[in-house]
């Protein structure tokens, strides 16, 4: 082979890489796009059903009445977590007290 067609040979191979390279980079970008279309569809689907839910409770007798009983729970529910905050505090403290001894008592055993 002359040098003159090793280029060409050399300049073949170059050219159907890129081209391959090309080709694998688009039908990437399009699967891309395509399953970000399938996303926006269900999104859009999955709208319309949680909306279509929200209606259903705010417009019939029977969600009011659950959506007002769920707000005064809530509403009764503040003087339960605060007992519960205050037990956890305790609680608390009293593993502190309790690595501290141990702590205390580590601290004696190696001194």
């Amino acid at each position: 082979m002359e040098s003159g067609d090793r280029k060409f040979c050399y300049f073949r191979v170059e050219l159907r890489i890129s081209t391959f390279e090309s080709t694998r980079v688009l039908s990437a970008r399009q699967e891309m796009e395509r399953r970000y279309e399938n996303l926006a569809a269900w999104g859009l689907g999955s709208l319309g059903v949680v909306l279509g839910g929200v209606g259903v409770l705010l417009f019939s007798d029977r969600g009011r009445r659950m959506l007002r009983s769920a707000g005064e729970k809530i509403w009764h529910a503040q003087d339960q977590l605060g007992l519960w905050n205050e037990a956890a505090q305790q609680e608390l403290d009293r593993i502190r007290e309790t690595l501290n001894q141990l702590a205390k008592t580590l601290q004696e055993a190696q001194g």
